[in-house]
Parts: structure tokens; C-alpha cells; sequence
């Protein structure tokens, strides 16, 4: 039963709601759709904590799928928008340490289960998150949302439009879209960078949409329906004072958009084996280790909330901090001060790059295949370690593997997201891109299922049945490790390849 609680329970509902749940960032007021999602997945959780029966138990587990599902497309677009690009993996990082901080509160979250109950604690905590939701709604801004004044533009944004690149609507060097007050280079195909050079290689357009849109004011609106995108469009105007209206492509036009971008597949796969690498550790190392050194319970309990909330924490943010070093470093210079040293006269319009030097005299590595080095090497040291802490002769050999493990496998997620958004050739494309990439976190919780099975009396699918849990956590999440890393290579490889081509069109 415990299982089902603590798989399907939540990850089903959690991976159906993930299909949609970019839809409902891209539709309404982020800030808000994050503060109502936690108001009710903290409702449901008081509820849980006092259903009668496994029914009702498993009913709020569900709800609760359902409403973190929709809280991290829209947590992951609005931290995109709003720090600036040379931040960005280390912004992902501080977000993902609630993770690492989670997981230690939750090892000593037996306290307080042994003070008030299991039911006590689940109303404790669900108190919290209301408190929590609340200072959200009053703190989270969406800088999509803002009131409108009195001029209502009127665009048709084609597949033309959109392969072209549109001077108003162009990414930076890292994917994050700016508006033309801070932009630094218009029509650089360098900072440009790997979204643009993605759009150039994708070989089906993006979906004409019709958008109506409206000049704004920094005066912020009440109302949570807010579908405008950040990128400015303009052609035809008219008078008028309503709100932004957007007729978004349906799911399978979005869908196939995301996956005809090869940089952003091999990203969204290697995030999925690498889920799997680390919900296995997640699931299987207490009873490894309680199978290993029966006698160490107690110890293992303290060391292993250390660690993770420790060691998981210095990973996600040195990692952070490593990616967004590497990606200032690597930056080339601007295509515009490079004409400017070559005399080659340019303007907003009309610009001309053909005199560049040749796309080998630029840094080996641009922004994005820097920050995706720190993900690469991590798994790759992960996985000797990993089986290291697996066949460890002692506790403490076994303890201090797995904490050396923890420090770096676990500096990959900001990086890993930096990428996606880089690798992505549509910028509008992000919340969708992140309910696919939620999707697949909800798939890598299939691993720790296809582990139990390898060690139970019916193996999986009739095959290795009663194998030890030390070959079957060494042979699946060692070879995981070594994909992962293997698919973050592809993509970096195919972000090089497309800016190259960019530049050579």
C-alpha cells in the first residue's frame, strides 16, 4: 500500500497534469497559478492527514500530483524572465535546493511524528504551505501582467516570421527573451546563440499564431488570466482598452515543435535517465545500506539527512555557480563590435555579416555547451562512486562514498535547465517544453519499480528474479549515470553544430 502512496499515488496524476500544465502557465497569471496550486495541494494534504480510510488517502495523494504538476512549469518560465541570463543556472539551483533541504527536514520529520503523530505532522506542514501560498500571491509578480492602457495591436506572427528571427523577438546568447530598452545586439546571430541557431535547423515551422496584443503600463492587473507573451509584436493597431487574447497551437503542434529540435530532445532525455539514476538512490539506499550494516540504522538515518541536505545542497548550488563562470567565459564577442573592428557597415535593418572571420576563429565552446560541461562531468564522476558506496567493505567506507557521490552528482539540474532553454527554438516554447520535462521526471520513477522488481521472487518480466540488491542498484544506476552523461555530450555537440551553421547561412 505504502508504494502506491508513494508512486502512483502522485506521480500518476503528476504526469498527466504535466501534459497540460505548460497550456496553464502560458494562458494565466504565473504568480498566482503557483500560489493557488499550493494553497491546494496543502488543502489536500491536511485531508490526507485526516482520511479515515487507504481511499481517501490515496485521493489526496492524487490531488496533490495534480497541483505540483502544475506549480513548475510556470515556477521555471518566471525564473527565466526574470534574472538576468548570466545568473541563470545558479537562479535553477537555488530553486532546486528545496529539494536537497526537503529531503533533510524530512529524515527529521520523525520527530515530530513521535511528539504529535503521523496525522499531527501532515496538518503542521499543510499549515505551513497555506502560509507559504499566501506570501506568494502578495510577493510572486508575472512581468507578463501588467494593466493595459488604451492601444491595441493586432499581429500575425508566421512560420515565415518566426524562421527569420524577428528583430523584436530575438534570444540571447542563453535563450532568455529581452525586450529591444536592454538589448545589447540586434540581429546577432552570436548572442542569438543556440535558440536561434535551433529555429534555423528545425525542420518544421512553428504554428502561425494570431496574436492580439496591447501596449502596456507598469501598473499591475488583479485578474489571473494573462496569456501574453514577452516578446513585442507589432504591425497594425487599433483603439481599444481589453486584455491580451493569444490563440496558442493546440498540444500536438507544440509537441512536435519541441521534438524537431534535437538539442532539446537529447536534453529532455538525458534529464529522464538521469531522474532515474537519482530516484533509485532515492528509494533503494536505505534499505542497501540497512542490508549491508543491519547494525548502523541509527547512524545511517543522521549521516544520510546530512548528507543530502548538506552535501546535495553544495552540489546544486556550486554547480550552479560553476555553469554560469564557464558560460561567461566561453561567451564570444558580438557579431556588431566585430563588424565594427572589420569596418563592416551595419544597421538595424539591413545588416551584414559576410565578412566575418570563419566560425573556427570563435571560442570552442559557446554559452550553453559550457553550462552542459558541468552536468557531463558530474554523472561521469557519479558513477565510480556510486559503485564504490555499493560494494564499500564498511559503513563508514560506504557513508563516505555516498557522501563524495552526493557532491557531484548532484550539480546538475540548474545547468541541465540553462541548456533547455538555450536549446529551445522557440522561446514561447519554454512552458511547454518544462510540463514535457515534468512528464519525464514523473517516467524516472519507474526505475526504482523496475529495481524492486529485480530483487523480488518474480524478477522483472520473468527474468532475474532474487538478484542482490547490491548488483541490481550497481548494474542499473551506474549505466545510468553513464547515458545520462553520454546524451548531455549530444546535445552540447548539436548546440555547436547548429550555431555553426547559423553563422555559415
Amino acid at each position: 500500500a505504502y508504494s502506491w502512496l508513494a508512486s502512483f499515488g502522485f506521480t500518476g496524476t503528476f504526469a498527466i497534469a504535466s501534459i497540460f500544465a505548460g497550456r496553464i502557465a502560458d494562458s494565466y497569471n504565473r504568480g498566482l497559478v503557483v500560489s493557488v496550486a499550493a494553497v491546494i495541494w496543502s488543502i489536500f494534504l491536511g485531508m490526507g492527514s485526516l482520511s479515515g480510510d487507504f481511499s481517501h488517502l490515496f485521493a489526496s495523494r492524487s490531488a496533490m500530483g495534480l497541483a505540483q504538476a502544475v506549480t513548475t512549469p510556470s515556477s521555471y518560465t518566471l525564473l527565466a524572465e526574470i534574472t538576468p541570463k548570466e545568473k541563470i543556472a545558479y537562479a535553477n539551483s537555488v530553486f532546486s535546493l528545496g529539494i536537497y533541504l526537503g529531503g533533510g527536514l524530512a529524515s527529521l520529520s520523525i520527530l515530530l511524528d513521535q511528539s504529535i503523530g503521523w496525522r499531527g505532522a501532515g496538518i503542521a506542514v499543510s499549515g505551513f504551505g497555506l502560509v507559504s501560498a499566501l506570501i506568494g500571491a502578495v510577493v510572486i509578480r508575472d512581468p507578463r501582467h501588467v494593466a493595459t492602457t488604451t492601444t491595441t495591436t493586432t499581429t500575425t506572427t508566421t512560420s515565415a516570421d518566426a524562421a527569420a528571427g524577428d528583430k523584436d523577438a530575438d534570444d540571447d546568447a542563453d535563450g532568455h527573451a529581452v525586450t529591444i530598452a536592454n538589448r545589447k545586439e540586434d540581429n546577432d546571430p552570436i548572442y542569438a546563440g543556440s535558440s536561434a541557431a535551433a529555429a534555423a535547423a528545425t525542420t518544421t515551422p512553428v504554428a502561425d499564431i494570431t496574436t492580439t496584443t496591447t501596449t502596456t503600463a507598469t501598473t499591475e492587473s488583479s485578474s489571473l488570466n494573462d496569456s501574453s507573451h514577452s516578446a513585442p509584436l507589432a504591425t497594425s493597431s487599433s483603439s481599444s482598452s481589453t486584455n491580451t487574447i493569444i490563440e496558442t497551437p493546440d498540444t500536438e503542434v507544440i509537441l512536435k515543435e519541441i521534438l524537431n529540435s534535437k538539442p532539446t530532445v537529447y536534453i529532455l532525455l538525458a534529464s529522464m535517465v538521469r531522474f532515474m539514476a537519482g530516484f533509485t538512490i532515492a528509494a533503494w539506499k536505505a534499505p542497501l545500506f540497512l542490508d549491508l550494516f543491519p547494525e548502523q540504522a541509527v547512524s545511517f538515518s543522521v549521516d544520510n539527512a546530512l548528507i543530502i541536505a548538506m552535501a546535495g545542497s553544495a552540489s546544486t548550488l556550486l554547480g550552479g555557480i560553476a555553469a554560469d563562470k564557464l558560460a561567461a567565459a566561453a561567451s564570444p564577442p558580438s557579431a556588431s563590435s566585430l563588424a565594427s573592428r572589420l569596418n563592416i557597415q551595419t544597421n538595424a535593418t539591413n545588416s551584414s555579416y559576410s565578412s566575418l572571420p570563419s566560425s573556427s576563429s570563435f571560442p570552442t565552446l559557446n554559452a550553453a555547451q559550457s553550462r552542459l560541461l558541468v552536468p557531463i562531468v558530474g554523472t561521469l564522476l557519479a558513477a565510480p562512486l556510486w559503485a564504490l558506496t555499493v560494494y564499500a567493505n564498511s559503513f563508514n567506507s560506504a557513508s563516505s562514498a555516498l557522501l563524495l557521490e552526493y557532491l557531484v552528482a548532484e550539480c546538475w539540474f540548474g545547468p541541465a535547465q540553462a541548456a533547455l532553454y538555450a536549446a529551445l527554438p522557440n522561446p514561447n516554447l519554454r512552458a511547454s517544453t518544462q510540463g514535457v520535462f515534468s512528464l519525464l521526471t514523473a517516467v524516472g520513477n519507474l526505475a526504482p519499480v523496475a529495481v524492486g522488481a529485480l530483487i523480488s521472487t518474480s524478477g522483472l518480466w520473468g527474468f532475474s528474479a532474487n538478484t542482490p540488491i547490491r548488483d541490481a542498484l550497481l548494474w542499473t544506476v551506474t549505466p545510468a549515470y553513464i547515458l545520462s552523461a553520454a546524451l548531455f555530450a549530444l546535445a552540447a555537440a548539436e548546440l555547436g553544430s547548429t550555431e555553426k551553421n547559423l553563422l555559415k547561412s
